[in-house]
């Protein structure tokens, strides 16, 4: 989007003024009270209007009474604009609440206003709706104003919470940018919270004062109820009371006692400080001697090196600056006639082609058709009234709604498959558990257990023993009944051990079928859900609604693509035609334009005499070039010449061998000049060391750290108490013997105090059911409040976390934006912004130094002003892209307190800028001017008549 004009038939100062604006970068410099704020609200009124946005009631902007004209009854203007590469008109009268508005193609002169709704307030947005951004939005990411840094660096040096508050103007600009509509609405729901009252202790409040209310009662009831109950225990507390005072009393004994041990203490470490301070100053003293003799023996290693150099680097032969210069003066001679004969060559090739161009073209002319020439222009005119017609119909993109249409088809039916599969999914849900159930219920009556044959095999082994007392056949004989008991008990643990796996096996399998189910289910849920979310539906039935709805508009479209397709036919026919002959004469055919073609073939007529002048032009240049080539050739041989005899007189053969001696020479000056001031200092120095006997001093410098340090030596005790903040401890055991001493005060306050309350007790507990029985209606009415302001934070929370959403998604698609100016303007120290949603928004970045991830409020201040500035590119970058627009960038006034190599950073990053977005500087200084001039960068200047 593009500003093209603006002209304002009354708008505060400006009455019938009129502003042209160009792509790029365009400076409107004039003094304070010349009128540019003035000039930019007016542009930012007449593309979004006078009226308040967030609001259901209508109602002026802010500035509306502020900018009425001075001297005119006539409120507004309009505003031309380049928008998709379409010229619009844009015309407000203000007048509130009986405003005009009219929206205009320039190109057509048709009247859009009709094709853009009003909204609640009356208002048909035309700007609003083309950009996809409200007015507000656009103002808090694409103007900026001069109270962006002031209110901040008007307290940079008095306010040590300068980095916090600039990166909490960050944090504002990426919130309030993102998502004002939901910030509005924030304020509403917060008004109704208000008039509620958010907090129990805001008297003035319905809440507040019903809170306050219950309060006073329920303590009034608590008071009686424990009146009762008092009377019995006061005699019990005032003995309490009294052996707490005997404690008290002991403990302001102890902690007398234990202040004048420390007081000796502070005494003692005094001492040590002292000589730790002396210490201190010895070790400070010791350095620098040290690094005054260390200087003075480096710069004797200096002296050595140079000396060492001067020795290696030795020209083999002397040349004289004249000399030098004159030589070199031949050569950039010599060079320079190189370049003018390889350009006059380049041109002399390029002047023959052209002669032969023109001589074809001159042969080609001769046999142009005039009388054909006129018809071709009639079938333009025609061409021209049909496409006239052709752009009066509205613009339809057929195969984008077929194919939505399609596509909502395919989902309605994949959405009907799916939940038929969900159904099937839990009636096999159902029977799988039924199965399951009736399993288990089977195996429960399967139990059975082999113990009762094994309990009669033993018992049955004692009868044998008693038969063969008798016959050991008759034993023998009597055995086999306890082994046929074992055999049964056998078969039937085997039986049982058999059972149990078949049935743990089976459970197992119906376990693994119902988890199975459960997936298949999650997954179709989640395969529903993508669906409903991606047409933003709830159910089939909203489905359904849907696609009918593009099914509507999709038979509205074909009516009118229908017949702009046979208009279309119509004049890519008569197209055709005209270019069928234009490529006979005209080569090559220019890109198709009415206005071009026709000028093309009227030049036609005109070019055969043409032709011929540049025919005869081409040949005098030629014969021209031929002479200039020829005389400085001779030229240059004859320098040449005079460069090889100065090359022979050297023993050189080419310049930059003498280049190299003329250099080495200059160096041999500088070192000889380098060491005989690297000599004179070190003999100032080493007589100042002699004079000042400084190897002495340091000698008695160390004997004195020695003694000082032996006198502690072993004293390990003094050493760990000297950590010790003894004062502090000392101050803070005297405030526990005050805080004993008032608890001991307090104390026997309390044992007065209960004397007097046994006195009120009869007298308050008289009043107790008549203070129930209001306490209940209070507590009451404080629910109903209470539930009217849940309802009112259940909102208010969803907006919230609507906002929060928003921000998480706003957050990875804009940190690309932002790293990258991040790194233009930082010079790739730091190469990206991380910004981060999960608490609140904050930023930080990677320290090159370190690795170390940093929040911005470390860093310094130009790096955190610089940190602002690509957050403001970034979002208007990011809100282009979103809104497939690019922006315009407004400034006013913003960089007065910019020093000038920070204002000279920011004009090479605002013509960077404006490369893809129009940009409108307004400044009330000239430095910004004479910054574009120097570093010669193109701008529309835009003057301001006063």
């Amino acid at each position: 989007m593009k500003i093209k004009r603006v002209k304002f038939r009354g708008f505060g100062r400006w009455i019938n003024q009129e502003f042209e604006f160009q792509e790029g970068m365009n400076l409107i410099e004039a003094p304070n009270e010349a009128g540019k704020s003035t000039l930019l609200h007016g542009v930012y009124g007449l593309m979004f209007g006078e009226k308040k946005e967030g609001l259901k009631k209508r109602k002026e902007a802010d500035w509306y009474d502020s900018f009425k004209p001075w001297q005119s009854s006539e409120y507004g203007g309009e505003i031309d604009y380049e928008y998709q590469e379409q010229l619009f008109r844009l015309y407000r009268a203000f007048a509130f609440p009986d405003s005009k508005e009219q929206l205009v193609d320039l190109k057509t002169g048709e009247d859009l206003s009709a094709l853009y709704t009003m909204n609640k307030q009356k208002d048909r947005q035309f700007v609003e709706k083309q950009i996809g951004l409200s007015g507000e939005t656009y103002r808090r990411v694409g103007i900026f104003t001069s109270g962006m840094w002031t209110q901040i660096s008007k307290r940079k040096e008095e306010d040590h919470s300068f980095h916090q508050k600039m990166v909490e103007r960050m944090t504002k600009l990426l919130k309030n940018g993102a998502d004002p509509d939901g910030l509005a609405a924030l304020q509403i729901l917060d008004q109704q919270l208000e008039s509620i009252g958010k907090s129990e202790y805001a008297r003035h409040k319905p809440y507040g004062i019903e809170c306050e209310r219950e309060r006073t009662l329920k303590q009034e009831v608590i008071a009686l109820q424990e009146v009762r109950h008092q009377l019995e225990i006061n005699y019990g507390q005032r003995s309490d009371i009294i052996k707490q005072l005997d404690v008290s009393q002991h403990q302001v004994n102890e902690w007398v006692n234990q202040i004048e041990q420390i007081r000796q203490k502070v005494a003692d470490l005094r001492e040590i400080e002292a000589d730790a301070q002396q210490l201190e100053y010895l070790h400070k003293s010791k350095a620098q001697l040290e690094q005054r003799l260390d200087q003075w023996r480096l710069l004797e290693q200096q002296i050595l090196d140079w000396r060492k150099e001067q020795q290696e680097v030795a020209a083999t032969r002397e040349i004289s600056t004249e000399l030098f210069q004159e030589i070199q003066l031949l050569y950039k001679q010599s060079e320079e006639l190189r370049k003018k004969l390889a350009q006059a060559r380049d041109e002399l090739s390029k002047v023959n082609e052209h002669l032969e161009v023109a001589r074809t073209r001159k042969e080609q002319m001769e046999c142009v058709e005039k009388d054909r020439a006129s018809i071709m222009l009639s079938k333009l005119d025609d061409y021209e009234a049909g496409d006239l017609r052709y752009q009066a119909l509205q613009y339809v993109v057929e195969e984008e709604e077929q194919q939505k249409f399609i596509q909502i088809s395919h989902d309605l039916e994949q959405l009907g498959i799916l939940q038929d599969e969900q159904n099937q999914l839990h009636e096999k849900k159902t029977i799988a558990h039924q199965e399951f159930l009736k399993m288990k219920t089977q195996h429960a009556q399967k139990q059975g257990s082999s113990t009762p044959w094994l309990i009669a095999s033993i018992v049955t082994l004692a009868i044998p023993g008693g038969f063969a007392f008798f016959h050991w056949s008759l034993g023998v004989g009597a055995l086999v009944v306890p082994l046929l008991l074992l055999w049964q008990y056998r078969r039937i643990f085997v039986q049982d051990r058999s059972r149990k796996k078949t049935e743990q096996h089976q459970k197992k399998r119906m376990q693994v079928v119902l988890e199975d189910l459960d997936h298949q289910l999650q997954v179709n849920a989640q395969q529903q859900k993508q669906i409903t979310q991606v047409w933003r539906v709830r159910s089939l039935t909203d489905l359904l609604l849907k696609r009918e709805e593009i099914q509507g508009g999709l038979n509205q479209l074909m009516v009118q693509t229908i017949e702009r397709r046979n208009l279309e036919l119509q004049l890519e026919e008569r197209k055709k035609e005209i270019e069928e002959w234009m490529k006979k004469h005209i080569r090559p055919v220019p890109e198709f334009s009415v206005t071009s073609w026709k000028e093309s073939i009227r030049n036609l007529q005109k070019q055969e005499q043409r032709a011929e002048d540049q025919y005869h032009l081409f040949e005098m240049k030629a014969e021209a070039l031929d002479r200039e080539i020829t005389e400085k050739s001779e030229e240059r041989e004859q320098i040449e010449l005079l460069l090889e005899k100065k090359y022979q007189e050297f023993g050189v053969s080419t310049f930059g061998e003498l280049e190299d001696w003329h250099e080495r020479h200059k160096h041999l000056l500088q070192l000889h000049w380098q060491i005989q001031e690297a000599e004179k200092r070190y003999e100032d120095w080493s007589k100042q060391i002699q004079e000042e006997n400084c190897l002495d001093q340091l000698k008695n410098l160390r004997i004195q750290i020695r003694e000082i340090q032996s006198k502690y030596l072993g004293a390990v005790s003094y050493l760990q108490d000297r950590h010790r903040d003894w004062e502090y401890e000392l101050a803070k055991a005297e405030e526990h013997l005050r805080d004993r001493e008032q608890v001991r005060e307090s104390q026997q306050m309390e044992l007065v105090r209960l004397d007097k309350t046994l006195e009120d007790y009869e007298e308050q507990h008289a009043r107790l059911p008549l203070v129930e029985s209001e306490w209940e209606c209070s507590k009451n009415r404080i629910l109903e409040l209470e539930k009217e302001r849940t309802i009112l934070e259940l909102a208010r929370q969803a907006l919230e976390e609507s906002s929060r959403q928003f921000q998480e998604d706003l957050s990875p698609r804009l940190t690309p934006y932002a790293s990258r100016w991040i790194r233009t303007i930082t010079q790739n120290r730091y190469q990206a912004l991380n910004i981060d949603p999960k608490e609140g928004i904050q930023l930080s970045v990677f320290v090159p130094e370190t690795g170390e991830r940093k929040s911005v409020e470390y860093l310094s201040t130009g790096t955190i002003d610089q940190m602002y500035l690509a957050l403001r590119f970034a979002l208007l970058q990011f809100y282009s892209e979103m809104t497939q627009t690019r922006l315009p960038l407004i400034l006013d006034d913003c960089f007065v307190h910019f020093d000038q190599d920070r204002l000279s950073e920011t004009i090479q990053l605002l013509h960077q800028f404006s490369q893809e977005h129009q940009v409108i500087l307004c400044t009330c200084q000239t430095r910004e001017r004479e910054l574009l001039n120097a570093f010669d960068l193109p701008y529309h200047s835009v003057t301001l008549s006063l």
